[in-house]
């Protein structure tokens, strides 16, 4: 199915392509997965695309729905350009984040997804972020519009006369066919530790956020590398240490990765499989809940450099079977407290020359396949 109903008119200022795809999916009786695949290229393993879209995308993008390219872009995305720098990519939440108000208008808009906003600007209300029935955060690519698309939970109510509410205001019209085909680029807790499903999905966040950043010239190694077996507790095999360190964090912390297999964790992670876990969720039950996601956050950097510093020395020294376990380290159990250990500046002023040395390393073995 390509071919799909669309009318302008449903378009309101400041929605988000989310909100556009649950719209065409409803009036088509389709999933909202295939509908951001063919409108904006959208993959379970690039969902950051529906965030942070090329120009050329947006371009074709806004001139099939009707729209002008510059109110497209304005509205529709966080930012333009597939790569983001890490300060930026933070910023933004790959789960839906949502307004309860809008969203019974059938309206979710590109601003909720940065985890600044915590109120809707217009009702005031409180941005939602999981699943009222399940407790899930909401995965962009899902079957049903509306909907979680773990419990099938619906949202919304649309009512009978659907393609009016989608107007509001607007002048009634009925929807037009729109060739999706010609579009397509590639034809919260109360105290304690969070549930570990929960966890789960605040890890995935978090390793997308750096993975999008930092592995963003390597997405050719992550699908090739994304096929290889990791196992958890003996060396892995590696050609690219960037891929590697992506991977194996991800297995390490019983998640997908972006950007190699794709896919929404859909189960918790194994904490009895991890020290790492096992003393994370320690510190997460010993600390205030407002300090919840930082700690999280931080850990996954931390594991992230590590990982990457210690695949790509091995590489350095052609020793390409590495086995690795995230550990928690000093400046992380001075988190809990909500003070800052002086390992988040010494981190982050380290990732760009490890990203470069990896990129280098990479470049080298392409021109140079002997080195391995």
């Amino acid at each position: 199915m390509t071919m799909f109903a669309w009318n302008k008119a449903w378009f309101h200022p400041r929605e988000s392509l989310w909100s556009i795809a649950n719209k065409i999916a409803f009036a088509n009786a389709c999933s909202v997965q295939q509908v951001l695949e063919y409108l904006g290229g959208v993959f379970s393993r690039q969902r950051e695309r529906m965030l942070f879209p090329g120009v050329e995308l947006v371009i074709k993008m806004a001139g099939g729905l009707g729209l002008d390219s510059r109110l497209a872009a304005l509205n529709l995305f966080a930012r333009l350009g597939e790569k983001q720098p890490l300060d930026i990519r933070e910023l933004w939440r790959i789960g839906i984040r949502y307004c309860p108000v809008c969203l019974n208008s059938f309206i979710h808009r590109t601003e909720f997804q940065d985890s600044r906003n915590t109120l809707c600007s217009d009702h005031g209300a409180r941005l939602l972020d999981v699943c009222p029935r399940c407790g899930r955060r909401l995965d962009p690519l899902c079957e049903l519009p509306w909907s979680c698309n773990f419990c099938g939970f619906s949202l919304v109510e649309p009512g009978r006369k659907w393609y009016l509410d989608f107007e509001g205001d607007s002048a009634p019209g009925q929807p037009s066919e729109l060739d999706l085909a010609a579009l397509n680029p590639l034809t919260s807790s109360n105290g304690g530790a969070p549930t570990r499903v929960r966890l789960g999905d605040i890890l995935y966040e978090e390793h997308a956020i750096c993975a999008h950043s930092l592995a963003a010239d390597h997405l050719d190694c992550l699908r090739t590398d994304g096929a290889l077996e990791f196992a958890v507790y003996r060396p892995v095999s590696f050609r690219c240490p960037m891929a590697a360190a992506t991977i194996v964090l991800a297995k390490r912390l019983g998640i997908f990765a972006q950007g190699a297999t794709g896919g929404w964790s859909n189960s918790r992670p194994l904490i009895s499989e991890s020290t790492a876990l096992r003393q994370l969720e320690y510190l997460l039950s010993e600390a205030p809940t407002e300090f919840h996601d930082s700690l999280i956050r931080d850990a996954v950097r931390a594991w992230y450099v590590e990982a990457l510093s210690i695949f790509l020395t091995s590489a350095k020294t052609g020793e390409l079977a590495v086995l690795w376990e995230p550990s928690l380290n000093d400046d992380l159990v001075l988190r809990k407290s909500g003070s800052q250990g002086p390992w988040v500046g010494k981190a982050l002023s380290k990732v760009e020359q490890l990203v470069a040395s990896a990129t280098n390393f990479c470049s080298t073995q392409r021109a140079n396949p002997t080195v391995l």
